[in-house]
């Protein structure tokens, strides 16, 4: 007989199968992103309060086949936002396409900037060969007149390669034209791109330029974001100008995450322990609701514990 297995989760997003509850957010983010015109949310909620389960669920095949989509019309692509190193635009495009790449079953649409791999890598060489040159030209300044013909020809050779690869790069440069083309091959495919963006904090405090992109998917037809931070969105993009007269939050439906209902959390007890042999009683779970009081998290720490208890002795 296989060891018993502790079914909580002290840490870290729940899968989708053992998922509990939120049905008025998951409700009002599934209308949205349903809608003719695609719609965004934006939930925000204090730490481990389930953000992060929300998002998986949103994304998870349980969810999408209880709300009847069709694989072939969305691709839900899910971006932890701590995987940035600048949140420049070719950092995210590489993160998207890479995504896309991966779960979509839409097999007419075309990718703009198939090559963005090759487009990264040459933006990250040349970002080698500009530090190797802001040496090379330290050691020419200290060296003076005594700078061997080596360093001075090795200068010239870099100079002239950065300024080869700098024509090919041209992610950067074309971000406007390359959005478009996206928004309009989504549209001529009638596909739904679902792009859900968590602790997105980190975004926020790196990147304007990649708010006003992202600003525009949020106002596209084919394409919804479904972000989450601790504080409100709102709160958080109020004083960033992206021009145009609006702020980055209008275009966005936004929902608190607060605590569960004491019978949602007594539905995922029972749930954990389905086939564990273990039970909790009255006085058990009387006293999980008293430690976590609707808390997710408190709640599976605390099941996990009392668990481990029973187990054990």
């Amino acid at each position: 007989m296989p060891p018993i297995r502790n079914p909580f989760i002290a840490g870290g997003p729940v899968p989708p199968e053992r998922f509990i509850g939120r049905k008025p957010e998951i409700s009002t983010i599934m209308s949205r992103l349903m809608a003719s015109t695609v719609g965004s949310t934006a939930i925000h909620g204090e730490a481990r309060i389930g953000k992060t389960s929300l998002l998986h669920y949103i994304q998870s095949d349980i969810n999408q086949s209880e709300w009847g989509l069709e694989p072939k019309n969305y691709t839900f692509i899910y971006i932890d936002c701590g995987i940035f190193n600048e949140a420049s635009f070719a950092e995210f495009w590489q993160i998207l396409h890479t995504g896309f790449k991966k779960f979509s079953t839409q097999e007419n649409f075309i990718y703009p900037l198939n090559n963005i791999e090759e487009l990264t890598n040459t933006k990250k060489l040349i970002s080698r060969h500009q530090r190797r040159l802001q040496k090379l030209k330290e050691m020419n300044a200290t060296s003076g007149l005594n700078t061997s013909p080596e360093v001075l020809n090795e200068i010239e050779d870099i100079e002239a390669e950065i300024e080869n690869l700098q024509k090919q790069s041209i992610i950067e440069e074309n971000t406007t034209l390359i959005v478009q083309q996206l928004i309009e091959n989504l549209a001529n495919v009638q596909h739904k791109l679902i792009i859900l963006l968590d602790e997105f904090e980190i975004i926020i405090s790196k990147s304007k330029p990649l708010l006003s992109i992202l600003r525009t998917f949020a106002n596209g037809a084919n394409i919804g974001l479904l972000i989450s931070t601790q504080k409100p969105l709102y709160a958080l993009t109020s004083n960033i100008d992206l021009g145009g007269g609006q702020t980055f939050d209008r275009p966005f439906d936004h929902r608190n995450l607060g605590t569960l209902t004491k019978k949602e959390i007594l539905t995922m007890i029972d749930k954990h322990l389905w086939k564990t042999g273990i039970t909790f009683g009255d006085d058990d779970t009387q006293f999980i609701w008293k430690e976590s009081a609707g808390h997710p998290f408190k709640a599976q720490f605390t099941c996990s514990r009392l668990f481990e208890r029973k187990l054990f002795g």
